[in-house]
């Protein structure tokens, strides 16, 4: 299913200008988020370790190595989320999904979550691949 999941997410990411924003941008909601729903609390337990957990349990029916590699980048996210502000984390998001955005310029398609909203879900996956060695796919 990850292979699926990598060839589809792929084909929408083959310039490397795009990839880059990518690499640049994903990490960037990513955190972002993390500072933001650490804001909102259910108790001790804030949104973000929620939606870290649940992503992460999808991760693992994808690839354990990977949603290993996917929770050290999430607790290093989260623990530097603590030190971020709402309007800087809200700053993190919006120049993210820009950065994004720019890529699918320079690629000439749009994102690959419009054909198929997970890949919402793939794109951090994606990234943690990149980062454990996975080649990236260029065309430029």
């Amino acid at each position: 299913m990850i292979t699926r999941l990598f060839a589809e997410y792929g084909a929408f990411h083959k310039d490397s200008r795009n990839i880059v924003c990518h690499e640049i941008g994903i990490p960037l909601v990513v955190l972002g988020l993390f500072a933001l729903l650490e804001l909102v609390r259910f108790g001790p337990i804030d949104a973000a370790i929620v939606l870290a957990v649940l992503v992460l349990f999808y991760y693992v029916r994808l690839s354990p190595p990977l949603a290993v590699a996917a929770l050290f980048a999430f607790a290093l996210f989260y623990w530097l989320a603590r030190f971020i502000s709402w309007p800087l984390a809200v700053g993190a998001v919006v120049i993210g999904w820009a950065l994004q955005f720019l890529g699918h310029r320079f690629e000439g398609r749009n994102p690959a979550f419009m054909t198929n909203v997970v890949q919402l879900l793939t794109g951090p996956l994606w990234i943690c691949w990149i980062v454990a060695g996975g080649k990236r796919e260029t065309s430029s």
